[in-house]
This record gives structure tokens, sequence and C-alpha cells, in this order.
């Protein structure tokens, strides 16, 4: 297999991932049935008595720490930041990006991926101990979440620009 051939098969390998990942996490939830709860890490409108809610549901609660949060969620941050990250370093130099500043495409999707991980800790720590939930824990847990949405959010609109202007600028 030729270097270029392995690059393109990389980049689609990571976009089929994570549709796959997305996919995997979305039916877990409804199996498990998260969904009847707030505390799903798309949003922070939840508070320290629906966490507590949710702790208490103790095969719900087992459910989103495993399989949910780790290994699925954790696979889908490795895989979406790696999404993030090889498309726009592929294209970054046909969109003008100079070939020292490449690095810094890298930046949006690690602070997702910190995030992201950050978040899944925090809740699972929760959703295991119920004695550690308390407002000030998941106050933190919501600037984690707000964080991971934000990063994701700029690391996609990075990712598409980026590839725009490559495609754009290659001809």
């Amino acid at each position: 297999m030729t270097p270029a051939i392995a690059m393109k098969a990389a980049l689609w390998m990571t976009l089929l991932s994570t549709v796959v990942l997305f996919a995997a996490i979305y039916g877990a939830q409804k199996y498990y049935g998260v969904e009847d709860y707030k505390v799903t890490g798309r949003n922070v409108d939840y508070t320290a008595a629906d966490v507590a809610a949710l702790a208490k549901n103790q095969r719900t609660a087992a459910g989103y720490v495993v399989p949910i949060l780790f290994p699925l969620d954790l696979l889908l941050l490795a895989s979406l930041a790696a999404f993030m990250t090889t498309w726009s370093v592929h294209f970054a130099g046909a969109a003008g990006i100079p070939a020292p500043w490449v690095w810094l495409v890298i930046v949006v999707p690690v602070i997702y991926m910190a995030a992201d991980l950050s978040e899944n800790t925090l809740l699972a720590r929760m959703l295991t101990d119920p004695a550690t939930i308390s407002e000030r824990a998941v106050a933190v847990a919501q600037a984690t979440t707000q964080l991971k949405l934000a990063a994701s959010f700029f690391g996609l609109l990075q990712t598409v620009t980026i590839i725009a202007l490559g495609l754009l600028l290659r001809r």
C-alpha cells in the first residue's frame, strides 16, 4: 500500500469510526434508559438532584458508566479528535497554512479530548460514588461539558473550513 492510499484510508476510517461510535452510544443510551435523565453529556441543564436520581437507578447508572462513558465515549473522543486532526492536517497545506504553523490545527481537538475525558471521569465518579455528588461537583462537570461542546463545535468548524479551503485552493 502506498503512503497516499494509506493516508486516504486513515482519513476515511476516522470518519467511519466516529459515525459508528455515535450510533453505538445512542443505542446504548436507549438500551440503558439514560435518555430518561437530563445527565447525557449533550447539555448542562441538570442539577445535583438529577445526578443523584440517575445514581439511584443502579442499572442505568452502571450502564452509563460502562459501557457508555468507558469504553464507548472514550473511543468516540479519540476518534472524533483523530477525525478533526487528520483531516485538518491533511488539507492544511492546500488551504494555505504554512508548514511551521500546521501544528496549531491540533490545539482545538486536544482541548476537546481533555474536556470530554474530564467530563467522563467526573460523571463516572459521581455515579459510582453518590457521596461525591454536590452542587460544586456538578458545576465542574457542567463547565467541562460546556468546554467539550465549544471545542467540538470549533474543532469541526475548523476542520470543515480547512477542507473547503483546501479543496477550493487546490484547483
